[in-house]
């Protein structure tokens, strides 16, 4: 694949394990887990892999360990359609996630950091110089503190735009939030680094120097705020979700936003957003989840090709196509 990606997303990469637990375990106490599946994942992968899908050119950056679990990351990631350079740490082990799912559903994860953390920023810095305009940073919370400033740094000197998603949230992204042109984050990370919560929070981060701040609010939708127009509220479209988070769709919808159309009015970016929501099943790095539930990758592939074709439209076509799915259930306000 050639050296034409617009989006560069610096972050981690993981193989995820999940198990099924009756209930989560108190300290001291084991618990008998059944094993579900075992596949690809990480935020970075994530992210990554649902903008290649969606038809966005995309270059993934992450650490992987020089063993079975990074070369089972590099067969699984060779088959999505964006350039994979994932960087062997000898020293560290490919990172792991243990997601415990209870009875209820709700899921508690485990996870290790060390090979995302080792990447070298020599190798992201010239990463970022081959990318087309306007180009695009996206980075988390699980690099370190001197790397996501080094490369903060290294996109500013280039003239890309920066999208930051503070997951995990650390103390040190108070300061970070302010280099951001574009900001994602959940209540409890705004609350975190706001104190504050809904319209205000969005209102406040903005105060702090992002142009565009994404708060996602799980099951009510989300908040889209910028210097230019009031707090826009997004309704969720109505879906059934596997997996994917808001704030992972929200990025993406942004940055795809602004990658076709320049740096948006919110309404355009809620627009693709909503348009886009009922696609998201298909959009996650899982492929096993996609098996169980009979969704090939030849369908998601399929489906992304419409995702495509709606972003070819006009904003004006987008409004109007958007209000047809999820039985007008999804909008703005």
């Amino acid at each position: 694949m050639n050296d034409s990606a617009q989006v560069l997303v610096v972050a981690n990469v993981t193989v995820d394990e999940t198990y099924a637990v009756l209930s989560t375990p108190k300290p001291g106490e084991s618990l008998i887990g059944e094993f579900r599946s075992r596949d690809v994942g990480g935020k970075g992968a994530n992210v990554a892999t649902v903008l290649a899908r969606c038809g966005i050119a995309t270059r993934l950056m992450a650490g992987i360990g020089g063993d079975e679990r990074g070369e089972f990351v590099r067969q699984e990631l060779s088959q999505e359609g964006m350039q994979s350079d994932l960087v062997t740490v000898l020293q560290y082990p490919t990172d792991l996630s243990l997601i415990y799912t209870d009875a209820q559903g709700e899921n508690s994860i485990v996870t290790t950091v060390a090979a995302t953390q080792g990447i070298d920023c020599s190798l992201a810095r010239s990463a970022m110089e081959s990318l087309k305009k306007p180009g695009f940073l996206v980075l988390q919370g699980n690099l370190n503190e001197v790397t996501t400033r080094r490369l903060i740094d290294d996109a500013r000197s280039l003239g890309i735009s920066i999208v930051l998603n503070p997951s995990p949230c650390r103390d040190w992204h108070k300061e970070t939030l302010r280099l951001a042109d574009i900001l994602v984050l959940n209540e409890g990370e705004a609350e975190t680094l706001s104190g504050l919560s809904d319209a205000a929070a969005v209102e406040y981060l903005l105060r702090q120097g992002p142009r565009q701040v994404v708060l996602t609010r799980g099951g009510d939708g989300a908040m889209l705020g910028s210097h230019t127009r009031a707090v826009t509220t997004v309704h969720e479209v109505a879906m059934e979700s596997v997996g994917i988070s808001a704030a992972q769709e929200l990025t993406i919808e942004t940055v795809d936003a602004v990658s076709q159309h320049g740096f948006p009015q919110p309404d355009i970016v809620v627009s693709h957003f909503c348009g886009r929501t009922y696609l998201s099943y298909l959009a996650v790095s899982r492929s096993a989840e996609l098996r169980r539930r009979g969704i090939s990758r030849a369908h998601a592939s399929c489906i992304s090709g419409l995702a495509s074709a709606i972003d070819a439209n006009t904003v004006g076509h987008i409004g109007s196509e958007v209000n047809g799915f999820g039985s007008g259930k999804g909008g703005i306000t």
